[in-house]
């Protein structure tokens, strides 16, 4: 995954966040982890100090969820980049109406997994 983070970790480090799509029994089932790999990740995840003993992150582990976040920006940025500039605002006028009413769904998290507006 990077950063040091494997795939559940991942996972369970998105859902700590308290900003995810999905809650953590959701997420778990939905990626097909078992309860038990679950909660040995976050035993892991607290015992390294990401998580707190209530399965929140830390400061270390929010400060890791926005590098995860920051990188995931990153890569998917080239795509836009190669539209150019006017072309990339152009996609995004397009889609800003479909992108207006799923937040108006209420659906969706009003911010990103590390705490800054999603939406904008």
């Amino acid at each position: 995954m990077g950063h040091g983070v494997g795939a559940i970790a991942a996972l369970v480090t998105d859902t700590a966040t308290g900003r995810s799509l999905f809650g953590a029994q959701q997420m778990r089932e939905h990626r097909d982890w078992s309860e038990q790999e679950w909660d040995a990740e976050v035993t892991a995840l607290t015992e390294s100090g990401l998580l707190d003993s209530s399965g929140r992150l830390t400061e270390t582990g929010r400060r890791l969820r926005s590098r995860i976040e920051d990188a995931t920006d990153a890569a998917a940025a080239p795509p836009y980049r190669s539209l150019g500039a006017e072309r990339a605002e152009r996609l995004i006028a397009l889609c800003k109406p479909l992108r207006d009413a799923v937040v108006a769904s209420g659906d969706l998290p009003r911010d990103d997994a590390a705490g800054r507006p999603a939406h904008e």
